[in-house]
């Protein structure tokens, strides 16, 4: 038969600190799931959809400047507006770009911008005639593929993380269903197990078929 303490205590007397290894690797966990949908969001086909505050614009562009970061990036220059224009993740389109001297041979643009602290953020191309060059949906499909790695690997490290919060709490509570190594190499913490006790208690628990 099992204690007072043990039916009180939720991980059944084995641990030091038992509420507090138990609240703590539920929030572990619930921070795993919070973090693996986001990623799961982020991976998701893009839309095309441009934030509300876009707004469209016309203007010709006269020169411009690559950048290494993000993936690539654009910036071009236009003499009606003091701040340049960015397309960012070049790298990451799906569709062919037009090349930066074509765009800056003096022809107006249609552009869906949203106007930043340093520079207006490109969402969409278009000519005078409302012929596409660059689409929203494209601009997002670029942002999505340049996240793509970091979500698998954050997707990777939630399951991960939840799997060995998880056992951790199943260890603690019920050790004497694991292996004794496997438990002690899942316990050892400042807050783990009793290990002056932990091997006898776990074997009188097998002998007795306490659960």
């Amino acid at each position: 038969m099992r204690s007072e303490t043990e039916r009180t205590d939720p991980m059944n007397g084995n641990l030091r600190s038992p509420w507090y290894f138990l609240f703590l690797h539920l929030g572990i966990c619930s921070l795993a799931l919070i973090m693996f949908v986001f990623s799961i969001i982020g991976l998701r086909p893009a839309n095309g959809r441009a934030p509300s505050s876009a707004e469209e614009i016309q203007t010709a562009f006269s020169s411009y400047e690559r950048l290494e970061r993000e993936h690539g990036t654009l910036l071009l220059y236009s003499a009606e507006r003091d701040k340049p224009f960015r397309i960012s993740n070049l790298s990451c389109y799906e569709v062919p770009l037009p090349s930066p001297d074509s765009l800056c041979s003096g022809e107006r643009y249609i552009v869906l911008i949203e106007d930043g602290s340093e520079a207006y953020t490109v969402y969409a191309i278009s000519t005078a005639d409302t012929q596409k060059i660059i689409s929203v949906a494209d601009c997002n499909t670029a942002s999505r593929n340049a996240r793509a790695t970091g979500c698998v690997i954050f997707t990777f490290l939630s399951v991960l993380f939840f799997l060995f919060s998880l056992f951790r709490i199943l260890v603690g509570r019920y050790p004497e269903r694991f292996p004794v190594r496997f438990g002690k190499l899942m316990l050892s913490s400042p807050f783990g197990v009793n290990s002056t006790e932990f091997r006898e208690t776990i074997q009188q628990k097998r002998k007795t078929g306490e659960t």
